[in-house]
Protein backbone atom coordinates (compact mmCIF):
# COMPACT_ATOMS: atom_id res chain seq x y z
CA UNK A 1 0.00 0.00 0.00
CA UNK A 2 2.85 2.39 0.83
CA UNK A 3 4.39 1.64 -2.57
CA UNK A 4 1.11 2.42 -4.33
CA UNK A 5 0.72 5.70 -2.49
CA UNK A 6 4.28 6.72 -3.29
CA UNK A 7 3.77 5.75 -6.94
CA UNK A 8 0.67 7.94 -7.08
CA UNK A 9 2.64 10.91 -5.80
CA UNK A 10 5.42 10.22 -8.30
CA UNK A 11 2.93 10.09 -11.17
CA UNK A 12 1.39 13.37 -10.17
CA UNK A 13 4.77 15.07 -9.81
CA UNK A 14 6.77 13.61 -12.69
CA UNK A 15 4.15 12.79 -15.28
CA UNK A 16 1.96 15.80 -14.66
CA UNK A 17 -1.23 13.79 -14.03
CA UNK A 18 -4.20 15.43 -12.41
CA UNK A 19 -5.58 14.22 -9.07
CA UNK A 20 -8.43 12.30 -10.71
CA UNK A 21 -6.14 10.42 -13.10
CA UNK A 22 -3.53 9.69 -10.48
CA UNK A 23 -5.98 8.63 -7.77
CA UNK A 24 -7.09 5.46 -9.56
CA UNK A 25 -5.78 2.19 -8.17
CA UNK A 26 -2.44 1.14 -9.70
CA UNK A 27 -1.28 -2.38 -10.36
CA UNK A 28 2.04 -3.53 -8.91
CA UNK A 29 3.71 -3.27 -12.34
CA UNK A 30 2.38 0.26 -12.81
CA UNK A 31 3.58 1.24 -9.35
CA UNK A 32 7.12 0.05 -10.00
CA UNK A 33 7.13 1.71 -13.45
CA UNK A 34 5.96 4.96 -11.90
CA UNK A 35 8.70 4.85 -9.28
CA UNK A 36 11.32 4.18 -11.92
CA UNK A 37 10.07 7.00 -14.15
CA UNK A 38 9.90 6.93 -17.92
CA UNK A 39 13.08 6.78 -19.96
CA UNK A 40 11.24 8.32 -22.90
CA UNK A 41 11.04 11.80 -21.40
CA UNK A 42 13.61 13.82 -19.43
CA UNK A 43 12.92 14.65 -15.82
CA UNK A 44 11.50 18.16 -15.40
CA UNK A 45 14.04 20.72 -14.26
CA UNK A 46 17.02 18.53 -15.23
CA UNK A 47 19.74 20.36 -17.17
CA UNK A 48 21.44 18.00 -19.61
CA UNK A 49 24.95 18.64 -20.95
CA UNK A 50 25.23 19.21 -24.69
CA UNK A 51 25.54 16.01 -26.70
CA UNK A 52 28.41 15.31 -29.05
CA UNK A 53 27.47 15.22 -32.73
CA UNK A 54 26.72 11.82 -34.23
CA UNK A 55 29.64 12.04 -36.64
CA UNK A 56 32.91 13.39 -35.27
CA UNK A 57 35.60 14.25 -37.76
CA UNK A 58 39.05 13.12 -36.72
CA UNK A 59 41.26 15.89 -35.45
CA UNK A 60 44.32 16.49 -37.64
CA UNK A 61 47.66 15.27 -36.32
CA UNK A 62 50.05 18.13 -35.63
CA UNK A 63 53.79 17.43 -35.86
CA UNK A 64 56.07 19.75 -33.89
CA UNK A 65 59.87 19.57 -33.72
CA UNK A 66 61.42 20.88 -30.51
CA UNK A 67 64.81 22.69 -30.46
CA UNK A 68 66.49 19.49 -29.19
CA UNK A 69 65.24 17.56 -32.23
CA UNK A 70 62.44 15.70 -30.44
CA UNK A 71 59.38 15.31 -32.68
CA UNK A 72 55.98 15.60 -31.00
CA UNK A 73 52.74 14.37 -32.61
CA UNK A 74 49.51 15.61 -31.01
CA UNK A 75 45.82 14.98 -31.66
CA UNK A 76 42.83 16.61 -29.94
CA UNK A 77 40.50 13.76 -28.94
CA UNK A 78 37.08 14.59 -27.38
CA UNK A 79 36.60 13.16 -23.92
CA UNK A 80 37.94 13.50 -20.38
CA UNK A 81 40.99 11.24 -20.75
CA UNK A 82 44.27 11.60 -22.58
CA UNK A 83 47.30 9.49 -23.41
CA UNK A 84 50.93 10.45 -23.73
CA UNK A 85 53.58 8.14 -25.12
CA UNK A 86 57.26 8.11 -25.98
CA UNK A 87 58.52 6.07 -28.94
CA UNK A 88 62.23 5.32 -28.69
CA UNK A 89 64.44 3.87 -31.43
CA UNK A 90 65.42 0.90 -29.30
CA UNK A 91 64.61 -2.77 -29.75
CA UNK A 92 66.00 -6.19 -30.46
CA UNK A 93 67.57 -5.09 -33.78
CA UNK A 94 70.00 -2.94 -31.77
CA UNK A 95 71.14 -5.84 -29.58
CA UNK A 96 74.53 -7.50 -29.93
CA UNK A 97 75.62 -10.96 -28.83
CA UNK A 98 76.29 -9.69 -25.32
CA UNK A 99 73.02 -7.77 -25.00
CA UNK A 100 70.68 -10.32 -26.60
CA UNK A 101 67.34 -10.29 -24.76
CA UNK A 102 67.92 -6.97 -22.98
CA UNK A 103 64.93 -5.28 -24.68
CA UNK A 104 62.71 -7.94 -23.14
CA UNK A 105 64.10 -7.06 -19.71
CA UNK A 106 63.84 -3.30 -20.32
CA UNK A 107 60.12 -3.75 -20.89
CA UNK A 108 59.80 -5.57 -17.58
CA UNK A 109 61.98 -3.02 -15.73
CA UNK A 110 59.89 -0.03 -16.81
CA UNK A 111 58.36 2.12 -14.03
CA UNK A 112 60.53 0.63 -11.31
CA UNK A 113 62.91 2.60 -9.03
CA UNK A 114 64.39 5.82 -10.40
CA UNK A 115 66.87 8.39 -9.06
CA UNK A 116 63.96 10.46 -7.74
CA UNK A 117 61.24 7.91 -6.92
CA UNK A 118 60.97 4.45 -5.46
CA UNK A 119 58.72 1.93 -7.16
CA UNK A 120 56.27 2.37 -4.26
CA UNK A 121 56.19 6.14 -4.80
CA UNK A 122 55.48 5.65 -8.50
CA UNK A 123 52.61 3.27 -7.75
CA UNK A 124 51.18 5.69 -5.17
CA UNK A 125 51.24 8.60 -7.62
CA UNK A 126 49.61 6.47 -10.30
CA UNK A 127 46.82 5.44 -7.93
CA UNK A 128 46.28 9.05 -6.85
CA UNK A 129 45.78 10.16 -10.45
CA UNK A 130 43.94 7.02 -11.55
CA UNK A 131 46.57 6.55 -14.23
CA UNK A 132 47.51 3.51 -16.26
CA UNK A 133 51.08 3.06 -17.52
CA UNK A 134 52.57 0.58 -19.92
CA UNK A 135 55.79 -0.32 -21.70
CA UNK A 136 56.20 -2.40 -24.82
CA UNK A 137 59.35 -3.60 -26.55
CA UNK A 138 59.34 -4.46 -30.24
CA UNK A 139 62.09 -5.20 -32.72
CA UNK A 140 62.57 -1.56 -33.72
CA UNK A 141 60.94 0.53 -30.97
CA UNK A 142 60.43 0.83 -27.26
CA UNK A 143 57.16 2.50 -26.19
CA UNK A 144 56.38 4.06 -22.80
CA UNK A 145 52.80 5.31 -22.31
CA UNK A 146 50.62 6.89 -19.62
CA UNK A 147 46.79 7.11 -19.75
CA UNK A 148 44.98 9.39 -17.31
CA UNK A 149 42.53 12.29 -17.07
CA UNK A 150 43.50 15.40 -19.00
CA UNK A 151 43.88 17.41 -15.81
CA UNK A 152 46.75 15.16 -14.69
CA UNK A 153 48.78 15.47 -17.89
CA UNK A 154 51.55 17.69 -16.38
CA UNK A 155 52.12 15.17 -13.57
CA UNK A 156 51.92 12.27 -16.02
CA UNK A 157 54.57 13.81 -18.24
CA UNK A 158 56.91 14.39 -15.31
CA UNK A 159 56.57 10.79 -14.06
CA UNK A 160 56.97 9.36 -17.54
CA UNK A 161 60.16 11.34 -18.21
CA UNK A 162 61.60 10.39 -14.82
CA UNK A 163 60.96 6.68 -15.40
CA UNK A 164 62.45 6.85 -18.90
CA UNK A 165 65.52 8.98 -18.22
CA UNK A 166 66.47 8.10 -14.63
CA UNK A 167 66.02 4.35 -14.05
CA UNK A 168 68.29 2.73 -11.47
CA UNK A 169 68.10 -0.91 -12.62
CA UNK A 170 68.68 -2.23 -9.11
CA UNK A 171 70.26 -5.67 -9.14
CA UNK A 172 67.65 -7.17 -6.80
CA UNK A 173 64.86 -5.97 -9.07
CA UNK A 174 66.72 -7.24 -12.15
CA UNK A 175 67.03 -10.68 -10.53
CA UNK A 176 63.32 -10.66 -9.69
CA UNK A 177 62.37 -9.81 -13.26
CA UNK A 178 64.74 -12.46 -14.63
CA UNK A 179 62.84 -15.08 -12.65
CA UNK A 180 59.53 -13.80 -14.03
CA UNK A 181 60.97 -13.67 -17.55
CA UNK A 182 61.99 -17.34 -17.32
CA UNK A 183 58.43 -18.21 -16.31
CA UNK A 184 57.14 -16.17 -19.25
CA UNK A 185 59.44 -18.01 -21.67
CA UNK A 186 58.29 -21.38 -20.30
CA UNK A 187 54.66 -20.38 -20.82
CA UNK A 188 55.45 -19.13 -24.32
CA UNK A 189 56.85 -22.52 -25.29
CA UNK A 190 53.50 -24.06 -24.30
CA UNK A 191 51.65 -21.71 -26.68
CA UNK A 192 52.25 -22.98 -30.25
CA UNK A 193 50.87 -19.83 -31.90
CA UNK A 194 53.15 -17.38 -30.11
CA UNK A 195 56.12 -19.74 -30.22
CA UNK A 196 55.68 -20.29 -33.97
CA UNK A 197 55.49 -16.54 -34.64
CA UNK A 198 58.82 -16.00 -32.88
CA UNK A 199 60.47 -18.93 -34.66
CA UNK A 200 59.25 -17.79 -38.08
CA UNK A 201 60.94 -14.45 -37.55
CA UNK A 202 64.19 -16.16 -36.56
CA UNK A 203 64.34 -18.30 -39.71
CA UNK A 204 62.77 -15.77 -42.09
CA UNK A 205 65.28 -12.96 -41.62
CA UNK A 206 69.00 -12.55 -41.37
CA UNK A 207 71.12 -9.98 -39.59
CA UNK A 208 69.68 -7.82 -36.82
CA UNK A 209 66.05 -8.55 -37.78
CA UNK A 210 66.68 -12.17 -36.84
CA UNK A 211 67.49 -11.24 -33.25
CA UNK A 212 64.97 -12.82 -30.84
CA UNK A 213 62.43 -10.49 -29.26
CA UNK A 214 61.82 -12.91 -26.38
CA UNK A 215 64.99 -13.43 -24.37
CA UNK A 216 66.33 -16.99 -24.84
CA UNK A 217 67.38 -19.11 -21.86
CA UNK A 218 71.12 -18.59 -22.35
CA UNK A 219 70.62 -14.81 -22.47
CA UNK A 220 68.59 -14.83 -19.25
CA UNK A 221 71.44 -16.68 -17.56
CA UNK A 222 73.89 -13.97 -18.67
CA UNK A 223 71.94 -10.69 -18.28
CA UNK A 224 72.61 -8.56 -15.20
CA UNK A 225 72.21 -4.94 -14.17
CA UNK A 226 75.51 -3.89 -15.79
CA UNK A 227 74.53 -5.29 -19.20
CA UNK A 228 71.11 -3.62 -19.02
CA UNK A 229 72.66 -0.26 -18.11
CA UNK A 230 75.19 -0.55 -20.94
CA UNK A 231 72.48 -1.20 -23.54
CA UNK A 232 70.23 1.50 -22.07
CA UNK A 233 72.89 4.23 -22.30
CA UNK A 234 73.66 3.30 -25.91
CA UNK A 235 70.08 3.10 -27.23
CA UNK A 236 67.88 5.11 -24.87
Amino acid sequence: MAMLCRATRVLRKVCGLGPAAAARRLSAAEAFAACEGSLLRPLPGLDLPPCLPDNLSRSPTRITTLPNGLRVATEDVPGPSACIGFFVDSGSIYESGETTGVSHLLERMAFKDTKHRSHLNIVSELELAGGNVGASASREQMVYSYDTLKGYMPEALEILIDCMRNPLFLQEEVERQLVLAREEVNELQKNPEKFLHEQLNLVGYSGALANPLIAPEDALARINDKIIQKFYHICC
